[in-house]
């Protein structure tokens, strides 16, 4: 029993030390994009009801770190706006879906051709999904009166010249206020929301490592459309987020896991969930 806990920790240790240069790279850069992007970027960019705006919400959701939960208040937002239903949709998907510290991870765990496919296969569902609920849902349905829009995260505090105030809450608009801005946001608010979910990944990873054997995916499910399937069936009702699935991939990838089908649990699996669809 003590042997296979610490057979399992180790697989663990070797998973987290692979990956935590790449997350903290990637919190890095989310905490760049949060400090020197106004927090209203995304709205005022899809604040009107057009299906060309299907585009810039796939392509908007890409690089976010937001998880399949955290990006429902977003996007309901962005509704208030007045954005179509299709764009609204395709935020939904490419968002959860990947994220810049999700694509670091994935270069350090898996290899560049699953980090240059993974934001594109989110675009592009997010693309296909979007256009697809343009097109079929028939209700008449208009902008609608412009609401303001809920920041993505609360904004901090501050006073004096540094800042552009406007009532208790404001933007800092120096550089350096905005990259500690940023960087208390990736390092504070963003890490104690993934941080945890991506240490169960870790484990996860570390207890498949250790404890199936090389060749049981490979032997049970083996290549084409079959695994891809079952590995949806798994991934959709369950709650993963984009940078906590990488590890579990990877570890299943090393027991014969197609790349197909990991692909597959990469986008499935932080998209969506029990929680996200009742909502």
């Amino acid at each position: 029993m003590f042997s296979t806990l610490a057979l399992i920790l180790i697989e663990s240790w070797h998973v987290l030390v692979d990956s935590a240069p790449f997350m903290l790279f990637g919190f890095a850069v989310a905490g760049l994009l949060k400090g020197f992007l106004p927090d209203d970027f995304v709205s005022r960019h899809l604040g009107k009801g057009k299906s060309g705006n299907v585009v810039k919400a796939s392509i908007f959701g890409v690089p976010l770190p937001l998880c399949s939960c955290g990006v429902i208040p977003a996007a309901a937002g962005l509704r208030k706006q007045g954005t179509s239903k299709g764009a609204t949709t395709s935020f939904l998907i490419s968002t959860p879906e990947t994220g810049v510290d999700s694509m670091a991870v994935t270069w350090a765990l898996l290899d560049p051709i699953m980090t240059l496919f993974r934001p594109l296969a989110a675009f592009l569902t997010a693309l296909v999904a979007g256009f697809a609920v343009d097109k079929y849902d028939k209700e008449q349905e208009g902008p609608g009166p412009l609401m303001p829009l809920t920041p993505l995260t609360p904004l901090s505090t501050c006073s004096g010249s540094s800042c552009g105030c406007s009532g208790s809450s404001c933007a800092p608009k120096t550089f350096g206020g905005k990259l500690r801005n940023g960087m208390q946001f990736a390092f504070g608010e963003l890490l104690g929301d993934i941080g945890k979910w991506f240490l169960v990944g870790v484990l996860l990873a570390g207890g498949i490592g250790a404890l199936l054997p090389d060749d049981i995916i490979a032997t049970y499910l083996g290549e084409g459309i079959l695994p891809m399937l079952a590995v949806m069936l798994v991934a959709v009702p369950l709650y993963v987020c984009a940078t906590a699935s990488t590890p579990l991939v990877a570890a299943l990838a090393l027991k014969g896991l197609s790349p197909g089908a990991a692909l597959v649990f990469l986008l499935a699996g932080p998209a969506t969930n029990v929680a996200t669809l009742t909502v």
